[in-house]
């Protein structure tokens, strides 16, 4: 039987139960992940779905699983299909520092996703991934700064908190930017929500010295 065959859309399984019992098996087995990649890459919307929740229950647990995959992985950020695009974007979240260069090359699509999609969590993914792509090196960080600075105004705040995070790993990278950075984080103490401040609040203890 085809591990396809197995996932929650062809079972009749309404929760995510089946499709976390093939991600179980693919990090036993990751050869099958070629199988899950073919189903990635399928029109039938449902399918692709439950292929991209498997992508993320993977990259969870062995995120170096899907460093092979992170071209169609890439690919599919832009899918018609709301499930499927943001578990693509997680995914690509959760192995963005071990990619660079292919983030690098696809940053204008990831940042009008972080910018202007209308779903809030694949804007908030994208936040992630590039955060996490500026943790990679100083040339990662130089490109993930403004990014970063601009999405923290966006939506009145709402992804600042994913926005701060980055700024952590941007702040140990290019130290001549930590005076700025201080200010930022300052701007974001008192902020309503408790995880945007205590974020902000770690932010500013990264930058007198490293954390």
């Amino acid at each position: 039987m085809s591990i396809l065959e197995k996932l929650s859309s062809r079972v009749g399984d309404r929760t995510e139960e089946s499709n976390k019992a093939v991600a179980a098996e693919c990090l036993k087995k990751p050869v099958l992940l070629k199988e899950i990649e073919s189903g990635l890459l399928s029109d039938d919307a449902k399918l692709a779905a439950d292929c991209a929740e498997v992508m993320t229950n993977v990259a969870i647990k062995n995120p170096i699983l899907l460093v092979p995959f992170a071209g169609v992985l890439l690919k599919t950020i832009t899918h018609k299909n709301s499930k499927t695009k943001w578990e693509a974007v997680h995914s690509v979240s959760l192995i963005a520092e071990f990619i660079p260069d292919d983030i690098s090359h696809n940053l204008s699509v990831i940042s009008a996703l972080m910018f202007d999609d209308k779903s809030v969590i694949v804007r908030d993914y994208s936040t992630d991934i590039i955060a996490n792509f500026a943790g990679v090196g100083k040339t990662e960080a130089e490109k993930a700064y403004p990014l970063l600075r601009e999405m923290l105004y966006r939506y009145e705040g709402k992804h600042a908190g994913h926005a701060l995070k980055g700024l952590i790993n941007v702040v140990r990278l290019l130290p001549e930017e930590k005076n700025v950075i201080a200010g930022i984080a300052q701007e974001f103490f008192d902020h309503k929500k408790a995880v945007i401040s205590k974020t902000a609040k770690s932010l500013a203890k990264c930058i007198p010295a490293d954390c």
